[in-house]
């Protein structure tokens, strides 16, 4: 027995379907910067709003995958107060060079006084108190460890320079994701 077809359209999408009206007021201002740019992007004002709304989430949950990524809030906030330093330090050190202010990086003058400026950073936010080494540090197992900063670092410096030298494929994934990065930055030169 052969199934009866429906009558009628064969249903649209679900891109296609229609959207919920919402109803928002707005200030003249800020209605006439959303027109200007609904029409700089080729969009209606409705579209032009439901972009930024949809961007707005997915910035959020941009943001919150980076903090996970970073160690949690404390070291995403340190390394924002860090990363405003380099982009701030960086270019103003290349530009007293006479230096195009994109390429400080490459700048010894202007790479010496960022990294004056982080150290800065870090200084000010070191908790109180004497450094001591702990205790299981000097035991046989930890020996190599014993300055893990330098251990730690040059292990993820390796796996940058050379990700099928990295201690694990985990290391390995995010050496290759840094150059990549780094290849941006020398292709924006």
């Amino acid at each position: 027995m052969e199934k009866k077809r429906k009558r009628g359209r064969p249903p649209k999408p679900v891109s296609a379907l229609r959207r919920n009206n919402v109803t928002i007021r707005f200030r003249d201002q800020t209605k006439q910067m959303l027109q200007e740019s609904a029409a700089k992007n080729g969009r209606s004002l409705s579209e032009e709003i439901e972009a930024r709304i949809e961007r707005s989430s997915a910035d959020d949950d941009y943001f919150r995958r980076m903090r996970e990524e970073l160690g949690g809030a404390e070291a995403y906030a340190l390394l924002m107060i860090i990363g405003r330093v380099m982009h701030r330090v960086g270019p103003t050190a290349a530009m007293m060079d006479k230096k195009d202010p994109r390429t400080w990086s490459s700048n010894p003058f202007a790479y010496d006084q960022v990294v004056k400026g982080v150290m800065t950073v870090l200084d000010a936010m070191r908790p109180p108190g004497e450094v001591k080494t702990p205790p299981t540090f000097t035991t046989k197992t930890f020996a190599e460890f014993a300055n893990p900063g330098t251990s730690l670092a040059t292990s993820d410096l390796i796996a940058i320079t050379n990700p099928d030298g990295a201690l694990t494929e985990e290391l390995r994934q995010w050496g290759l994701k840094i150059q990549s990065l780094i290849a941006e930055r020398e292709e924006d030169r």
